[in-house]
């Protein structure tokens, strides 16, 4: 099924539109083993988008979505960029005073929220004028419409701490996260033979980027996992639909690695499993490759910049490495005059890409600390060894 939508030639929408031309049957996205085809998906994001432009959401406005992971996430986020809007993926257990910070700091159009939060929703007296409880709320049949979303301006609203601890919205575009499923794509060869296990939360940048984009835009089927982390569905997950890209979280790992089971899971077509949001203990690097025969890679990276390292060559004997920037990336480690430090040098982590967002919405003073000169100061220090890992 071909799109009705004309995009800009980088738009992520259009992307994801030439998979589906390219295989319309392949499974897009799994969720309690129910296969929707990558055909079957357009169809429900084109009815999503089509609702949403006739109730006066335009270009430039801004969806709020708090549905944790789930099919009316994903059609709802392909659907935000397919018309230009910029969408800002909220977890769902963030308490009132938190929901109303986020949501005055990003003015929304439209809110999509689960039932339960009915009673929050409307004790936030938000100025709001869409709302609903699931996207098929705001869907219709799909006509022809002639969109450009403009891939350098604004389609990602989230939030990060930081080395501050104060919130910080950050803005990336269509084109910055088109860079960082380029370069992540490319280092761990992602292709449409791939199935992505996603336990991880869509609202956060790994989930967000990793996982959900990084698989949708391959052409790879994306197994989603709804609610909470259940380590036995996990290890059931991996071996019964033969994901072979797993990204993940240090404690998800642990649980994974300490599980007892009765027979050792067939993990046969499992090539790659990353971890990231922390450091991974050593300990459970260990025991996870001991019990699957599989070595973890580490990632690093932030909201500010989405994936920045990955060390896809863990199983040589740097297990605790965060490994080499991604394809295209520049990162330096700096001492403290600005130079840069040598092999075996503690320094300031300094990073540079098309993908990371250049400012901190309305935030000249932090700005001006964390970005300089085209780099992205990380606020965190590390070194890299003789081989340059």
């Amino acid at each position: 099924m071909s799109s009705d939508i004309a995009l800009e030639p980088d738009g992520i929408y259009l992307r994801f539109c030439r998979r589906v031309r390219e295989s319309p049957d392949a499974p897009a996205l799994i969720l309690d083993s129910q296969a929707c085809s990558y055909a079957e998906l357009n169809e429900r994001v084109q009815c999503c988008a089509a609702g949403l432009l006739s109730r006066g959401f335009m270009k430039g406005d801004v969806l709020a979505s708090l549905l944790g992971s789930s099919m009316d996430f994903v059609v709802g986020a392909l659907a935000t960029f397919a018309i230009g809007g910029v969408l800002v993926p909220l977890n769902p257990r963030f308490q009132a005073d938190e929901l109303r910070h986020y949501l005055e700091s990003s003015r929304p159009r439209a809110i999509v929220y689960p039932a339960a939060l009915q009673s929050t929703v409307n004790g936030l007296d938000s100025p709001i004028p869409l709302r609903a409880h699931c996207f098929d709320e705001f869907s219709q049949a799909a006509g022809a419409m002639a969109v450009d979303p403009e891939p350098h301006k604004a389609c990602l609203y989230m939030f990060s701490s930081g080395s501050t601890g104060a919130s910080k919205r950050i803005t990336r575009t269509q084109a910055q996260l088109l860079a960082e499923y380029e370069a992540f794509s490319a280092t761990i060869a992602l292709s449409s033979r791939d199935r992505v296990l996603c336990t991880l939360p869509l609202y956060h940048a790994h989930g967000f980027a990793n996982a959900m984009m990084a698989a949708l835009l391959s052409g790879a089927a994306l197994v989603l996992t709804e609610g909470e982390f259940n380590a036995r569905a996990t290890l059931s997950a991996i071996a019964s639909f033969g994901i072979s890209v797993y990204p993940s979280v240090p404690f998800m790992l642990k649980m994974l690695a300490q599980t007892r089971l009765a027979a050792t899971p067939d993990f046969s077509a499992l090539r790659l499993v990353i971890s990231a949001g922390a450091a991974l203990p050593a300990d459970v690097q260990t025991l996870f490759a001991e019990r699957f025969g599989v070595a973890i890679s580490q990632l690093y990276g932030s909201t500010e910049t989405g994936a920045m390292t990955i060390n896809v060559l863990s199983a040589a004997g740097k297990p605790q490495s965060v490994g080499r920037p991604l394809c295209g990336y520049a990162l330096e480690i700096r001492a403290e005059d600005g130079s840069v430090a040598g092999a075996g040098e503690t320094g300031e982590i300094w990073f540079r890409s098309a993908a990371m967002t250049r400012c901190y919405d309305g935030l000249a003073d932090l700005t001006a600390e964390a970005f300089v000169d085209g780099w992205f100061f990380a606020g965190d220090v590390g070194y890299r060894d003789a081989d340059g890992d």
